[in-house]
């Protein structure tokens, strides 16, 4: 099963998990944003995890760091995760250098994520504000990653899709798109 934004709260994970589990499959989570879900529903991101088989993170979505993702999983799906990766050139000589971010991001950049929900929010009520867009924040909860549409023709174009890359990819889950 495959499910964009929205996120799913830790029960839904728990149910998916569950069902596929009894059908044999195994789950893997795309984590791109884990930690800022984590952040945003106010829970561990191990109880987003506990039931799923392997789980990917990316480091620079949220996190800061310029480049990096990791792969969680048992030894033998990392190692072929890795084997895969490197047929597919996605192998990188030297990498501590780069590697270096990663761990700073890791270590201090999730405490701020709430930083970065509050001003998400911030801007998400500004953005309501706004004369002529028909667009509200008030049913969306904001985080750090926000799509907005604007669809009315006599929107101004640059308006019409704004990608405020500071406000609510996780507007769906609990209230219906943004705008309607």
């Amino acid at each position: 099963m495959r499910q964009a934004a929205p996120w799913l709260v830790p029960g839904q994970i728990e149910a998916i998990a569950d069902a596929a589990h009894e059908a044999g499959f195994p789950v893997h989570l795309d984590g791109a944003r884990v930690f800022n879900a984590a952040v945003a529903l106010g829970v561990d991101v191990r109880e987003l995890t506990r039931s799923v088989d392997s789980v990917s993170v990316c480091l620079s979505k949220g996190l800061s760091a310029p480049v990096g993702s990791l792969v969680a999983g048992t030894k033998a799906f990392v190692d072929r995760a890795n084997r895969v990766r490197r047929s597919l050139g996605g192998a990188m000589r030297q990498a501590g250098i780069i590697a270096a971010p990663g761990l700073v991001a890791l270590r201090t950049m999730i405490p701020r994520l709430q930083e970065d929900h509050d001003n998400a929010r911030r801007f998400a009520e500004r953005v309501a504000a706004l004369r002529g867009l028909p667009w509200t924040s008030r049913r969306c909860r904001a985080t750090s990653s926000m799509w907005t549409w604007a669809g009315s023709a006599s929107t101004p174009r640059p308006l019409r899709r704004t990608c405020a890359s500071a406000v609510c990819a996780a507007c769906q889950a609990w209230a219906p798109p943004c705008g309607s």
